[in-house]
């Protein structure tokens, strides 16, 4: 596979439209570092202006002898050599004696070009009109920026998203459709509960990667390369450090991506184990009711979701000590770089706002580092889930379901069937032979029955007949070819095939018919296949006839009438072998009455094969093929076989003893009096999809409520001292940059006192931004930490909790829609609280840091303060409205890929995957696919 997996199903559109995008995210993300530089030239002119106030009112005197007082300098046209033991007034108010000679050079009347003894030979000092100028100008580029930032922001965003949206849709499509294509014994040597797992959680993680989190992660990237290239351009010492601390930061970084990355692939396959065994046992929740082991099923399913939360307990507090290591780096950096910035100041290498962008630059180095470090994780674990995925997609079956690769004969292909010598097992039992040795031959034309006891093999055949499984030894012929020798989808044209479950598609019953024939027939051929079926007459009384719609797995129908369209679906494209398994086996007595005489139409002119376990549907046959433990134990006429007072004989004397003894209980069912359970055997790759309602049934439509922030901090009363101890440590985390603030204000300042007394001045506040970063390591550390494990447990508990509830409810539920993908909410639902734990995380973190730089601010200058605040309001609009935006997404993502992928686009995919051998016998993978997902569920 070239290439990322996660982009594998981009188109040239696509990839122009990421392009497009990603360049715009680069110059969103250089907007930061522009505008540090920007703030260092304004640092520059407050620093100079301040020199400039400070210099007016001080007396300046040297030889020979001239007054400059107040700010007003007389034009001096020549150098001036300023000689012997002079005293220089400084604009610090300090007294310099100076004993060598100065150069002053040339001033004039705008205070341009003014050398400062004892300050900084590149200070220049600014009268107020300039110095305003100046501002005015830095804030017009300051707007632009923004401005900028805004528009280039919603651009990338917006475009990331809609390819997202256009790449998923096609994985979606492309993955459902090899699905579909694959061979039965795939699916049946693949749990179940990965199938799910792909669909859901990772089929998730892949959207979220494919969206905006691209550009967030450009976006920052290119703000790090660009706060790297201003501080090379401002000044390449300071640089260097930078570039060292970098490599530290990197491979914290890399390390942290690298656990992370094999940490979520163990949990993500832990949790497919788990959700395999909850599918499981919600398939067979009868079974598991009967022998009261909801108990047993709880613990299973516990243990297996031990591991998943030990791997997310590790993902927690290698992602929490990594974070921390960051932090302390990152403000190690800012501790040096301003120890460095002083002694270059203090050697007049540079001036103030030069320090200023320079350690800006570094700011946002380290807070692009921190920025795109989640958007890496989640690009990563996209990236691992796609991988899996394309895995899928990009499997070729071993029996080419939907492809026109073999021969077919040019000639007329005889109906004839011939089993020779074939020897059969299951991939996932390779040492249990099905069948052995199997020879069988039937005519074209004939009616032959296969009958035997479960497990005897008899479906089996009808199997490999229509090539869902290809033999393990010997051949299946048709028209004395071998099946694998011709096309497999020419091959099921020529076989119609009626099971026991007629499954149908949530369409009106003219398409379910016209997908016979792969969606195009005529209405005519539609309806000639519905009288041969005995359908006709009872689909013309429906309110809409033939396009009533069927409902979920053709639910509006009774099982008589579901079956006679089966029939029909089957005789629409007019087969010349007629394959029934177990056709009338689920049915009551008038039903089956109704459908046997619809079979015994369609069998007319056709090879029919019928298998059956009910010996009253065959007596007629031509042939009676007796399967016994594999092999081939009687074959001849129903009077031949009696009379032999062997194998059938015994089948069918049992058959009559147990209908004589359950007779009166028959009689009582028939009439209603004992209700039958409308479910249906499913699929090992079925997620616990339960038979809906009947027809008339009205169903009471439940709105989901939202789970409040409340009612998890409710659920979350045993990690409470995990919970009050993170929301400790997110408080100290949102004060630390408040705090940073004093500090980086007053280290500033030192830069106005005389140049050589900077850099003793900026020693003290080195050594706090260390204690600081130190207080923001462990605190971030706790916070991860213990919002980590607070929120594995409480997934945990609620997983095995919602488990054994569903166990719980009485049968009649699992028929309801309430019911509809259990296994699939509980293996994406309970995660999903998770991310309330991070929000009341960021919260806390953000409301004290808000808090405390408000204080700080009014404390500092309240009129200055006044001024940014009257622009908190439209920062929170805008989050607001962010946030609206946001949980409208989600809502509606939740309510379609939540609730409606587990009502429709989950019941979707797995109803099909549950109709997979009728989807591979009627061989119309790509009409199926096309059907909107509405249309099974």
């Amino acid at each position: 596979m070239r290439g990322p997996a996660l982009f594998s199903d981009a188109g040239v559109s696509d990839v122009l439209l990421m392009i497009v995008a990603a360049c715009v995210a680069v110059l969103h993300g250089a907007v930061l570092p522009a505008a540090m530089f920007v703030f260092g030239l304004l640092t520059n002119a407050f620093v100079n202006q301040y020199s400039s106030a400070q210099l007016a009112n001080y007396e300046l005197e040297f030889d020979p002898l001239e007054y400059i007082s107040m700010g007003r300098f007389a034009a001096v046209d020549v150098r001036v050599i300023v000689t012997g033991f002079i005293n220089f007034t400084n604009i610090t108010g300090g007294v310099v004696n100076c004993s060598d000679s100065y150069e002053l050079l040339p001033f004039n009347q705008s205070f341009d070009d003014i050398l400062q003894v004892g300050v900084t030979r590149l200070a220049r000092c600014l009268d107020n009109p300039t110095f305003l100028s100046l501002v005015n100008r830095y804030t017009v580029v300051f707007v632009g920026l923004g401005v900028a930032s805004w528009l280039l922001g919603g651009a990338h965003v917006s475009l990331f998203r809609l390819s997202g949206v256009w790449q998923v849709r096609r994985l979606r499509s492309r993955l459902f459709s090899s699905l579909l294509q694959q061979e039965a014994g795939w699916f049946d040597a693949t749990p179940p509960g990965e199938v799910v797992s792909r669909i859901t959680e990772d089929v998730g993680k892949v959207e979220e990667g494919l969206g905006e989190k691209q550009g967030l992660l450009l976006q920052w990237m290119a703000t790090l390369v660009a706060g790297v290239i201003v501080s090379l351009y401002t000044e390449w010492r300071l640089t260097l450090l930078i570039a060292f601390a970098g490599l530290l930061i990197a491979a914290s970084t890399a390390l942290l991506s690298v656990v992370t990355t094999f940490t979520t692939s163990h949990a993500l396959s832990l949790s497919a184990t788990a959700s395999a065994l909850a599918e499981e046992a919600l398939a067979a929740v009868a079974t598991v009711k009967a022998f009261c082991a909801e108990e047993e099923e709880t613990k299973r399913y516990s243990e297996a979701l031990h591991g998943v939360r030990w791997y997310g307990r590790i993902v927690g507090v290698v992602r929490g000590w990594s974070l921390g290591v960051v932090q302390l780096l990152v403000f190690s950096c800012y501790a040096s770089s301003l120890w460095l910035g002083a002694f270059l100041v203090q050697e007049e290498l540079i001036q103030a706002g030069e320090f200023v962008t320079v350690f800006f630059a570094v700011l946002l180095v380290g807070v692009s580092v921190g920025q795109a470090l989640p958007h890496l994780q989640i690009l990563v674990s996209a990236n691992a889930a796609g991988k899996r995925l394309q895995d899928i997609v990009q499997r070729v079956p071993l029996v080419a379901c939907s492809t026109n690769e073999g021969v077919w004969p040019e000639t007329e292909l005889q109906p004839s069937v011939q089993f020779r010598n074939v020897t059969f097992s299951y991939p996932t039992r390779p040492q249990e032979l099905v069948l052995k040795g199997v020879n069988v031959s039937i005519a074209s034309g004939q009616t032959v029955a296969i009958v035997g006891s479960t497990g005897s093999g008899k479906s089996t055949m009808g199997h490999l007949l229509t090539r869902l499984y290809d033999v393990t030894q010997g051949d299946v012929m048709v028209g004395g070819v071998d099946v694998r020798q011709l096309s497999t989808e020419r091959l099921r044209e020529q076989v119609g095939v009626v099971s026991q479950d007629p499954a149908l598609f949530q369409t009106s019953i003219a398409e379910n018919i016209g997908l016979g024939s792969g969606g195009v027939s005529p209405p005519e051929s539609i309806v000639a296949a519905a009288t041969a079926a005995n359908a006709h007459d009872f689909i013309t009384k429906l309110p809409q006839g033939y396009d009533t719609v069927v409902g979920s797995r053709g639910s509006q129908l009774s099982g008589g009438q579901r079956q006679r369209v089966a029939i029909a679906r089957a005789l629409v494209r007019n087969p010349k072998i007629l394959l029934l398994d177990e056709a009338t086996s689920a049915l009551d007595t008038e039903s089956e009455r109704l459908v046997q005489e619809a079979l015994d139409k369609a069998r007319e002119g056709r090879t029919t094969i019928i298998i059956a376990h009910r010996l009253s549907t065959v007596r007629h046959a031509d042939t009676i093929i007796v399967m016994e433990k594999g092999g081939v134990a009687e074959i001849g006429s129903h009077d031949e076989l009696l009379k032999k007072v062997g194998v059938y004989y015994n089948l069918v004397h049992a058959q009559l003893t147990e209908e004589v003894g359950e007779g009166e209980g028959d009689g009582v069912a028939e009439k209603g009096m004992i209700p039958q359970s409308p479910r249906t055997p499913t699929s090992p790759v079925l997620s616990a999809i339960a038979e809906p309602h009947q027809a008339g049934e009205e169903i009471e439509e439940k709105k989901t409520s939202s789970l409040s922030w409340f009612s998890v901090l409710r659920l979350s009363v045993p990690e409470w001292p995990l919970l009050v101890a993170g929301v400790t440590a997110a408080g100290i985390q949102g004060a630390v940059f408040p705090s940073f603030s004093i500090f980086f204000g007053r280290a500033l300042e030192a830069f106005t006192f005389p140049f050589n007394q900077v850099l003793e001045l900026t020693h003290q506040w080195a050594w706090l931004f260390l204690v600081l970063g130190f207080v923001s390591a462990v605190s971030m550390v706790i916070k991860n930490v213990a919002f980590s494990l607070a929120g594995e447990q409480l997934t945990y508990r609620l997983r095995c909790h919602g488990f054994s509830r569903a166990l719980r409810h009485q049968l009649s539920w699992f028929d309801g829609p309430s019911s509809t993908g259990v296994a699939g909410l509980l293996a994406s639902s309970p995660p999903r609280v998770q991310g309330v734990m991070l929000a009341i995380s960021s919260l806390t973190e953000v409301g004290v840091g808000l808090a405390a730089a408000l204080v700080i601010s009014l404390v500092s200058s309240w009129v200055l303060a006044l001024v940014v605040m009257a622009f908190i309001p439209l920062l929170l609009l805008g989050g607001l409205v962010q946030v609206r935006l946001l949980r409208s997404r989600v809502s509606t993502e939740s309510a379609s890929s939540q609730e409606e992928d587990h009502r429709s686009h989950w019941c979707w995919c797995s109803l099909r995957l549950h109709q997979l051998h009728l989807v591979g016998c009627l061989c119309r993978h790509l009409p199926v696919c096309s059907l909107p997902a509405d249309t099974a569920c």
